[in-house]
C-alpha cells in the first residue's frame, strides 16, 4: 500500500518529478521547500516531489485513498497559505498552472505553440491534398510557340540516331520493284535481237583467222603470193 506525505524538506532531497516541469535544473528540493512524499510497502524509502512537480495522476491517487486533506500525514503542521494550496489542488483534481514555476510556464507555451503550428500545417496539407485529388500539382511549363523545339544531339542515345539513319536509308534504297505481267515479260524476250558475236566481242588474230576461215567467202592468200607482190612493187618503183 502506497503512503502519502506532506511536509517541507529539512534538508537537501532529489526530486523525481518529470524534467519539463521540476523548476530545479538539477533537481534539488531546497531545504524549506513545500514537497509530497510517496512511501512505497516494498522499498521503505520516500521519493520526493516538489509539491509543482505532483500531477494530476498523484492528486487522483491520493484523493482515492483519503476522504479529505486533513487525513494526510503532516497536513496539519503546514502553514494556512500551504494547505490553501493543498485544498485547491484536492477540488480542481490538479495544481492549477498559474501556481506552476515559471520555467514551466515558459516551456507550455513553446509547447502550445508547437502544437498550434503543427495544427495548421497539417490542415493546410489536408485541403492542398482535396483541391488537387490527393496528387500534387504539377508545375506548368510554357513553350514559346516562336521557337521550334531544338533536340540536342547528347540528348538521344547514340544507338537510337544510329538505328533510326539505317532506317532512312533503308527506305531510300530498298523499294520493291514493279510487278510485271508474264506476257510483258515474253514480248520483251521476243523482240530482242541478238548481237553478231563478231561485232560485239573483242577479236584476237587467232579468232579471226578462225572465223574468217570457215566459210567459203573468206579466203586469205597464202605466204607465197604476199611475197611476189611486194617483189612485183619493187620491180614497178625501179
Amino acid at each position: 500500500m502506497i503512503n502519502y506525505t506532506i511536509d517541507y524538506a529539512k534538508d537537501e532531497l532529489k526530486c523525481i518529478g518529470s524534467r519539463d516541469i521540476c523548476p530545479a535544473k538539477d533537481k534539488n528540493i531546497g531545504e524549506g521547500e513545500l514537497c509530497l512524499g510517496i512511501l512505497g510497502s516494498n522499498s521503505g524509502q520516500i521519493r520526493w516531489y516538489h509539491w509543482t512537480c505532483t500531477t494530476d495522476k498523484i492528486i487522483r491517487d491520493f484523493k482515492s485513498k483519503y476522504d479529505k486533506p486533513e487525513d494526510m500525514e503532516g497536513y496539519s503542521e503546514l502553514e494556512e497559505e500551504d494547505k490553501e494550496r493543498i485544498m485547491r489542488a484536492w477540488r480542481q483534481g490538479g495544481i492549477l498552472d498559474i501556481e506552476k514555476p515559471e520555467p514551466y510556464l515558459i516551456k507550455q507555451e513553446k509547447n502550445e505553440d508547437q502544437v498550434v503550428l503543427e495544427s495548421k500545417a497539417r490542415r493546410t496539407s489536408i485541403q492542398q491534398n482535396k483541391e488537387h485529388g490527393g496528387f500534387k500539382k504539377k508545375k506548368d511549363t510554357y513553350v514559346s510557340p516562336k521557337k521550334a523545339a531544338t533536340v540536342h544531339s547528347t540528348s538521344v542515345p547514340k544507338k537510337t540516331m544510329n538505328r533510326t539513319a539505317n532506317n532512312i536509308v533503308h527506305n531510300r534504297t530498298m523499294r520493291p520493284h514493279a510487278y510485271v505481267k508474264s506476257s510483258e515479260s515474253r514480248t520483251a524476250k521476243s523482240s530482242y535481237v541478238q548481237v553478231p558475236p563478231h561485232k560485239s566481242v573483242k577479236t584476237s588474230p587467232k579468232r579471226v583467222l578462225n572465223v574468217r576461215s570457215s566459210g567459203p567467202e573468206y579466203n586469205l592468200p597464202s605466204t607465197a603470193n604476199k611475197a611476189e607482190e611486194r617483189q612485183s612493187k619493187k620491180s614497178q618503183g625501179r
